[in-house]
């Protein structure tokens, strides 16, 4: 969406960027909205505060979108939680909290977990050195291989090709799991990727510069799902800000070395990104385990 507004905004009218930045804040003032009105607080949210009616009934809707029976009546008050989902820095100093939230971390790296933290790591990093690796770079690619219908227009070409991508990921994810999505759309961008190093005529690398997209797109729904998942309650946030700002360090690697590599040699820059993504599908490949359709922990085993 912001694409397509971009290349009318800024490409077709010839406005300046605030008029982009206005017209994109009006969607997401709307999602604001409907999410503040429509969208309700996690059972869970309301089970820890010891607020069981409403518990109960955030559940009866799910069930009702979902077409699922649930028996709720044993939901009572003499239910406990083993731990507290307070935030450490609501309750204590920010030293404490700082000391809390360091704890959490260096749990992620117990013998029960190690694992699974390090291969979302590996994951985390190739997905965003290979996806951030490309996409940033690629109007500079369409113009090394000849092709450019205008930066706008490109920019909307690759953003739309997300549509496809998001539409299967969304129907495979609880077919055949979070894990196999990830697999199988890490594998086929670096597949991608190296019929990209080969490709000489201009419409061939657009078109697997889009289907690129599109297949890397699946990956990131999948382990946006599968990452929380693999990891108990008590530990999710924490492991969830790591692995992003691991990913984050993925990103900025790929700026530095395809922006060395761009005027030595586009097909090796592509072989790297294709690289990236293949250890990102081994990495994938080795979690542990499926996290679809199955109880989540709440406590470190």
């Amino acid at each position: 969406m912001i694409a397509g507004m971009a290349w009318v905004i800024m490409g077709e009218l010839e406005l300046l960027w605030p008029w982009l930045a206005m017209a994109a804040a009006i969607p997401a003032l709307l999602c604001a909205g409907l999410i503040f009105l429509f969208l309700p607080e996690s059972p869970r949210y309301h089970y820890m505060r010891h607020q069981y009616a409403e518990t109960a009934r955030v559940i009866r809707v799910i069930a009702l979108w979902n077409r699922k029976i649930t028996n709720i009546e044993h939901l009572t008050s003499t239910h406990t939680i083993d731990h507290a989902e307070a935030s450490p820095m609501s309750s204590a100093g920010v030293g404490e909290g700082l000391r809390a939230s360091w704890n959490s971390v260096v749990k992620l790296f117990q013998p029960a977990l190690i694992r699974t933290t390090l291969l979302n790591m590996v994951v985390w990093w190739s997905m965003n050195f290979g996806w951030y690796g490309l996409l940033l770079w690629f109007p500079t690619l369409l113009q090394k291989s000849g092709f450019s219908l205008g930066l706008y227009q490109d920019a909307f070409l690759v953003a739309a090709s997300n549509l496809p991508g998001n539409i299967v990921s969304a129907l495979t994810m609880d077919r055949i799991g979070r894990k196999w999505t990830l697999v199988l759309s890490m594998g086929c961008g670096g597949v991608v990727g190296l019929l990209m190093s080969l490709a000489s005529n201009p419409t061939h690398v657009v078109v697997l510069i889009c289907l690129f997209n599109a297949v890397s797109i699946g990956g990131w729904n999948a382990i946006d799902c599968l990452s929380p998942e693999s990891f108990p309650t008590e530990l999710r946030a924490s492991a969830m800000g790591m692995l992003a700002s691991f990913g984050r360090i993925g990103s900025l690697t790929a700026q530095l070395v395809n922006g060395a590599l761009i005027g030595i040699s586009v097909p090796l820059l592509l072989t790297c990104t294709s690289g990236a993504m293949f250890a990102g599908c081994i990495g994938a490949m080795l979690l542990p385990r499926e996290t679809a359709n199955t109880r989540l922990q709440d406590t470190v085993p």
